[in-house]
C-alpha cells in the first residue's frame, strides 16, 4: 500500500510538470527542462531575460499545481 501511494505520488508530480510546460513556447520548453533538471545552460538564441522569464513563468505553475504556492 505505501508502494502504491508513492507511484501515485509521482505519477501526479510528473503529471503536473507536464502540464505545466504548456505555459512555455515550443521553442523554450527543452531548453527550460534542461537548465532546471539537469543545470545545462540555456541556448543562445534568446536573451538570458527571456529565458528567465519563461523558466519563472515554468516554476510558477509547477508549484502551484503542487500546492507549494
Amino acid at each position: 500500500a505505501k508502494r502504491a501511494g508513492q507511484m501515485a505520488n509521482l505519477a501526479l508530480r510528473i503529471r503536473v510538470i507536464e502540464d505545466s510546460l504548456k505555459v512555455v513556447p515550443m521553442e523554450y520548453r527543452d531548453g527550460i527542462l534542461d537548465k532546471v533538471a539537469y543545470g545545462v545552460p540555456y541556448p543562445d538564441f534568446r536573451h538570458p531575460n527571456t529565458w528567465r522569464k519563461w523558466q519563472q513563468a515554468f516554476l510558477y505553475e509547477v508549484a502551484h499545481g503542487l500546492h507549494l504556492y
